[in-house]
């Protein structure tokens, strides 16, 4: 059995499932802070048509809502290398969401249903954003390399590689 990388998964404190076009105003409504991207390197993704241009890449792929009771918080997603490395990634939490247990819950329900198919968990971080450092490392994941990677973007971008093994 494969990794589905479009689950649905429950907890008493967040909900996550399969991204939907029907989404984006409340994704939108979630993404729209400036300072969610500070650290990004799109940091001019809180525009709204920036924004959508995002949205439209994400419905296309593998991509997951993040949601507090119904009101989606954020969206990640899983996503293969083409040498078969598993990450998590394209992810981002209302700013009333960062710091402690909402982050913690999605990104360990995500790990948990992963490690029922794989050994580890890759995740890319831009090298200028020590918040997403600090909170990944809370996770149990070590900064293992840094590699320049190929997005949607014209020229590939330096990203630090954490990992998280079984």
């Amino acid at each position: 059995m494969t990794l589905n990388l479009l689950p649905i998964l429950s907890s008493s404190l967040v909900n996550i499932r399969p991204l939907a076009s029907e989404d984006f105003d409340g994704l939108y409504d979630a993404a729209k802070d400036p300072d969610i991207w500070s650290g990004m390197p799109a940091k001019n993704r809180w525009q709204p048509e920036v924004f959508k241009k995002w949205f439209d890449y994400l419905i296309n792929t593998d991509a997951l809502a993040i949601l507090d009771g119904k009101k989606i918080i954020g969206t990640t997603k899983y996503y293969y290398m083409s040498d078969n490395r598993l990450f998590m990634g394209s992810t981002f939490l209302a700013r009333e969401y960062w710091g402690g247990k909402y982050n913690r819950e999605f990104r360990y329900m995500l790990i948990n249903h992963a490690f029922e198919h794989v050994d580890k968990i890759h995740i890319h971080i831009s090298p200028d954003n020590p918040r997403n450092q600090r909170a990944t490392e809370k996770l149990g994941f070590t900064h293992e390399y840094n590699e320049y990677v190929q997005f949607r973007r014209p020229e590939p971008q330096l990203q630090m590689t954490y990992v998280l093994h079984k």
